[in-house]
């Protein structure tokens, strides 16, 4: 499979340049980080690769290729249960899908309304739903904030174990989910 290859990336708000003439490639099948600071411009260059953000310069690499995210916002219908806002785009049964449910410490949860979830089970469902959509690249925007440390291991341990062999695009802040993840690649906007 090929790269995702950026060449020449420029974004800007209202003529203010957030990221100037970045070219980078990002390996297909394996992890890549991306930190910075806040306003570094993080977002702007994952949600560019998703076609939401305007920006300059060339994007290869994507054709034919299925993307899923977990935005910073977690972004679930609140009116469905947490099953059905899985199933909405995952293929997977829903035998499967409860599986993944249990595995990811949210049994007894499926039929509850996105919009009775705590922030953190509302977190991990969005994690779910962006993996069992089954993708080719999977972006995730800070996944892990806001979870208690115990479900920040479980979730981070399902992470690594269902995207293996996928591309997995993970902006954080924290050095150690960098470590965790093994990121072969790690692009630091920062600097």
């Amino acid at each position: 499979m090929e790269n995702i290859v950026l060449e020449n990336i420029s974004i800007s708000y209202q003529d203010r340049p957030i990221i100037k003439n970045l070219s980078l490639q990002i390996p297909f099948g394996q992890t890549t980080a991306i930190l910075g600071s806040s306003g570094a411009g993080k977002t702007s260059l994952i949600n560019s690769l998703m076609g939401l953000t305007p920006f300059e310069g060339k994007i290869s690499g994507l054709k034919g290729k299925k993307l899923s995210a977990v935005f910073q916002e977690d972004r679930l219908i609140e009116d469905l249960g947490l099953l059905k806002n899985i199933s909405i785009v995952s293929p997977a049964s829903e035998g499967e899908i409860k599986s993944h449910i249990q595995e990811i410490g949210l049994s007894g949860e499926a039929s509850k309304k996105a919009g009775k979830l705590s922030g953190g089970m509302k977190r991990r469902t969005a994690i779910l739903r962006a993996i069992l959509a089954e993708p080719d690249i999977i972006i995730m925007d800070e996944p892990f904030k806001g979870l208690d440390e115990q479900t920040k291991i479980l979730t981070m341990a399902y992470v690594k174990k269902y995207t293996q062999g996928k591309t997995l695009i993970l902006v954080t802040h924290d050095r150690s989910e960098i470590e965790y993840f093994s990121c072969q690649k790690i692009l630091d906007l920062s600097e």
